[in-house]
């Protein structure tokens, strides 16, 4: 019993310090441009009710260069996402978590800009497992507003969040 509270003592003290082993080093997020670039929060009562297994992240943080789209996006139980989309459209490598191999695309459409990615993993029982996302991304006033579709196995389901800007 003391071995396990002297675990549970250091893990909460690394944790408070920062130095947890488990926290991977993130890139420093550039200041952006435009009405995408912050830090937004997901309203869960505007998004309003989501299909069965299509989830999106509780925080994201984008910035806007003239030509790449930086995110971040953070979820409580989930590895965070993290890339950096050229908007021309070509194919970059999205850091997603352990086994997991993701690629993805992003380009401006008039107001909206669109992130496709896919990631393919290998399931417990050893079946390789590929999800293809679309998120639109659409901002008015302080609200974004993502619609995202996933498609994966022959199955497709979609969900909307919307995001508040933190100030």
């Amino acid at each position: 019993l003391a071995i396990m509270k002297n675990t549970y003592d250091a893990s909460r003290a690394a944790a408070a310090s920062g130095t947890a082993a488990a926290a991977a080093p993130r890139r420093e997020m550039p200041a952006g441009q435009g009405p995408f670039s912050g830090r937004w929060i997901y309203d869960v009562q505007a998004s309003g009710q989501q299909e069965g297994g299509t989830a999106l992240p509780s925080e994201l943080r984008l910035a806007r260069t003239a030509d790449e789209l930086h995110l971040l996006g953070l979820t409580e139980r989930q590895d965070s996402t993290e890339a950096v989309y050229k908007l021309d459209g070509s194919e970059v490598r999205v850091t997603v978590g352990s086994g997991i191999m993701a690629t993805g695309r992003a380009r401006v459409e008039g107001d909206t800009i669109v992130v496709t990615s896919r990631r393919a993993f290998t399931s417990p029982s050893g079946d390789e497992v590929v999800v293809e996302l679309s998120d639109v991304y659409t901002v008015k006033g302080d609200a974004l507003t993502v619609q995202r579709t996933q498609a994966t196995g022959g199955g497709t389901s979609a969900a909307r969040g919307v995001y508040n800007r933190v100030r």
